[in-house]
């Protein structure tokens, strides 16, 4: 019986040189560094997440009594003559049997109005001098 030649088995690659090798000095480091910077950037993105949402303004709680709350969903903006005026924290059932809805209201809406009635008191004093000019509109 022939058999065919087979051909020798593929000789090892030689080794590579100590100078043609790729190194990169305090690769554990620098990923460390990247991690970080990563890590940084993704709590930065979600505390400022937050704060567009108004997690971090300083809120009072009003209670409105309802006979019922349908249409009312927590998380949902409450609004009185098409503004926005707080977001519907909890609803909860009342022992009357009303419907009770906790709204949690932005504080810096009354403080913007608590200025607006401060601003026009100093108007209404400023126009009642006797020095003041005739032409001033307040």
């Amino acid at each position: 019986m022939d058999t065919p030649d087979r051909a020798p088995p593929p000789a090892a690659p030689p080794p590579p040189d100590a100078d043609a090798t790729f190194s990169v000095k305090h690769v554990e480091a620098k990923a460390s560094l990247l991690l970080l910077a990563l890590l940084l950037m993704v709590l930065g993105a979600v505390a400022y997440l937050a704060y567009a949402r108004g997690a971090f303004e300083p809120t009072q709680q009003l209670v409105l009594i309802s006979d019922d709350s349908e249409g009312v969903v927590v998380g949902m903006d409450l609004t009185f003559a098409g503004f926005a005026i707080g977001r519907v924290k909890r609803i909860e059932l009342a022992p009357d049997g009303n419907a009770r809805i906790l709204v949690d209201v932005p504080l810096k809406r009354r403080t913007l109005a608590a200025r607006n009635r401060a601003s026009s008191r100093w108007c209404a004093a400023w126009s009642a001098t006797p020095t003041s000019a005739p032409t001033a509109v307040c």
